[in-house]
């Protein structure tokens, strides 16, 4: 099957996905105003320095102070002692106190290399690195890296010595997986480009003021083509005459050695309505997630972490429980692993697999998620199966996922996703009725609520309305609103 690039434009925002072999890998969106920061370089004022924390808040000119870690600032150094004593070997790396290397008010050029994310402001870094296409050029470090995802021993081996040769003694290169194959002619112009954008960087940070924005990194768009245009990449449709035009310019100048098609749309159908994306949009935004076999999965978000539960549902399987509950979560880590590509889940992930009960069932599963995540071009980490059936697993956060792009906290039940019941609200109110009589009130009252609140008043609570009327003789009167949050009510 064909792999696709498809790039949509409105007035409003640019949308981009990936398909490879019929399936969408990959799904960016970036509205007007509101692009990425990722990757922007900035020069800051240092405002606060943490020694507890061995951190420092930087002002980059964003609504939120940037959070700066001392591990961002250097380079992790080995426990002070060699030795394999137990306790040594478990201190882990360790830096020098922060306030040895910054002070309040210090200039400081940074990175952004994690978006703000719900009330946390960016995480930056002082570990520059300009992405280009083959190559990524680390301007403060000397060190010589090969993407983890070229996995051949001999091509990294080749690749390194490469960049090796080329790097010089102004700077690291990180050679990218789309570099594999390449040769020296593909590096040297990339590394030409990479070091004349330093140079004009270096010239603002000489010349401007804290906070200002040094390098701002591309739009959606180019940056989807450096990242995910490769030689199998068949053809990219756009349907937008003016973007079509801009991708054919950025291709000719950045990525020549690209030979296949970009195609203005022209169908009669939306380009996403045609290929499917809008029903896999809508498919990325739900909780519950159904499996062709009649399984399912949930995903929930939360502050600290992202749990997925898995469960059998309507699958009986044919032949006994454990093959049943292994077929399940076999085709559970399938989708888990799509799911957090497509969606861009970061952070902390939670995996509740359905119980096994052989160690070889639990393996299986544990090997078929590994496998199943070496191809997404984020990080993972993930840890064994315990005992419980739970994987916990991490995959590298640098913006907000696609979820937070496509959704808002429910302003019904304030992004709980739950309500009070009825039985809570109808007690709610006669307890209210209760309390204003205790008090003295005279003459009638006005329950408003909304509609499925004064209907169980009504049907189910009306003699103890009738019992209140009589003891202190006075009308209660139930009116229903509409409008009413259900949560809501008014006496008066």
């Amino acid at each position: 099957m064909s792999n696709l690039l498809l790039i949509n434009r409105s007035a409003h925002e640019r949308r981009v996905a990936l398909i490879e072999n019929g399936v969408t890998t990959e799904l960016f969106l970036e509205r007007v105003g509101k692009a990425s920061i990722a990757g922007n370089i900035y020069k800051g004022r240092v405002v606060r320095v943490l020694p507890g924390m061995q951190s420092a808040f930087v002002d980059i000119g964003l609504a939120r102070a940037a959070f700066l870690f001392v591990g961002d600032i250097v380079k992790k150094t080995e426990s002070a002692s060699d030795s394999t004593d137990e306790k040594d070997a478990s201190e882990g790396p360790s830096y020098p106190p922060i306030n040895s290397l910054l002070r309040q008010g210090q200039d400081i050029v940074v990175q952004v290399a994690k978006e703000p994310i719900g009330t946390k402001g960016a995480r930056v870094t002082t570990q520059l690195g300009l992405p280009g296409r083959y190559l990524v050029f680390s301007p403060y470090d000397s060190q010589v890296g090969v993407s983890r995802r070229i996995q051949e021993e001999d091509e990294r081996t080749r690749l390194r010595e490469l960049a090796e040769a080329l790097r010089g003694d102004d700077g690291g290169l990180i050679v990218r997986t789309v570099a594999q194959g390449l040769g020296e002619d593909e590096f040297s112009d990339d590394l030409v480009f990479l070091r004349e954008m330093w140079r004009e960087i270096e010239k603002r940070i000489d010349d401007s003021s804290p906070p200002t924005l040094l390098y701002e990194e591309l739009d959606v768009t180019r940056r989807s083509l450096r990242d995910l245009v490769h030689q199998e990449l068949d053809r990219i449709l756009v349907d937008d005459e003016e973007e079509a035009t801009r991708i054919k310019e950025f291709i000719q100048r950045f990525m020549p050695a690209y030979k296949g098609e970009v195609e203005f749309w022209k169908g009669p159908d939306p380009l996403f309505e045609r290929f499917g994306l809008e029903w896999e949009i809508s498919r990325a935004t739900r909780r519950k997630i159904w499996l062709k076999s009649g399984g399912y999965i949930i995903i929930d978000r939360t502050e600290a972490l992202t749990s997925i539960d898995v469960n059998t549902g309507r699958f009986v399987g044919k032949n006994n429980f454990e093959e049943t509950v292994l077929e399940t979560n076999m085709e559970a880590v399938r989708e888990i692993a799509y799911q957090l590509r497509l969606r861009d889940i970061g952070g902390i992930v939670v995996i509740d697999f359905v119980d096994m009960e052989k160690d070889t069932s639990k393996q299986r599963v544990q090997d078929s998620l590994s496998e199943a995540l070496q191809g997404d071009r984020a990080r993972t980490f993930v840890l064994p199966m315990s005992a419980l059936g739970l994987i916990e697993m991490t995959r590298k956060r640098v913006r907000d996922s696609l979820i937070d792009e496509l959704t808002e906290a429910c302003h019904y039940c304030d992004g709980k996703g739950y309500l009070k019941s009825v039985h809570v609200m109808v007690t709610m109110i006669l307890s209210g009725l209760h309390a204003r009589l205790a008090c003295g009130h005279r003459g009638p009252l006005t329950v408003l609520a909304h509609p499925s609140i004064t209907t169980q008043l009504a049907e189910a609570h009306q003699e103890d309305i009738s019992a209140l009327e009589q003891e202190h003789d006075i009308r209660i009167e139930l009116q229903e609103v509409q409008e009413m949050h259900f949560e809501q009510y008014e006496i008066r």
